[in-house]
């Protein structure tokens, strides 16, 4: 896991990931999680953006699948993210780059910088973009075949994870030990909509 701090220079960080992500061929689309298989079907496309709203543990199972298989994952923005939570999820905290806080002058710069040698990019974004930018970073994210996954909306994202149903398993009626937590998430592609089951600690 390395953890890059607001004003460490990207480029030299990323240079040797960018020679390996060059060299090596990839697939269309990520791997997804076991849990999710079912609602990402066939997978998240590469060089795509999708929105995810309602739990960051949303956002961690998303980007989980392509950890699990070797891709390199980024986090921008997330200064409290569990690194159990991730780890539990079997995110590879070896091949896993932090960028717990960023100015909203810096997002774009930082993002584009790591889609450069990053596969999944997990973000936060400032709460205004400017088309232009939005427009200017999808653009990069094709051309490098880099994914975004960005915490609340996007306009004009592949696709929009949201948070319907979240229950608790374990309390009743005040009382007794949290065994886990039930999350319902409905999948939105255009005018289709999809939903399944999250449970956490994830299946082993």
């Amino acid at each position: 896991m390395t953890a890059l701090a607001p004003d460490v220079a990207l480029e030299e960080k990323l240079a040797g990931l960018r020679e390996l992500a060059d060299a090596g061929s990839r697939a269309s689309t990520l791997p997804s999680h076991p849990a999710l298989r079912d609602l990402l079907a066939p997978g998240l496309r590469r060089g795509s953006v999708h929105a995810f709203i309602g739990s960051t543990t949303l956002g961690i199972a998303l980007m989980s699948g392509a950890s699990t298989a070797g891709n390199w994952c980024a986090t921008v923005g997330f200064p409290d993210l569990g690194i159990e939570n991730m780890s539990s999820w079997g995110v590879d905290l070896d091949h896993l780059v932090l960028v717990p806080q960023v100015t909203a002058e810096r997002w774009l710069d930082t993002v584009s910088a790591l889609a450069e040698a990053i596969d999944v990019i997990l973000a936060c974004p400032p709460p205004t973009l400017p088309p232009s930018q939005r427009n200017r970073l999808q653009a990069r994210l094709r051309h490098r075949g880099a994914t975004l996954l960005v915490a609340e909306g996007w306009p004009q994202a592949a696709s929009t994870l949201r948070v319907t149903e979240d229950r608790w398993i374990g309390l009743e009626r005040g009382g007794g030990h949290l065994r886990g937590r039930e999350l319902t998430i409905t999948r939105e592609v255009g005018h289709r909509r999809r939903s399944s089951t999250l449970h956490w600690p994830p299946p082993s």
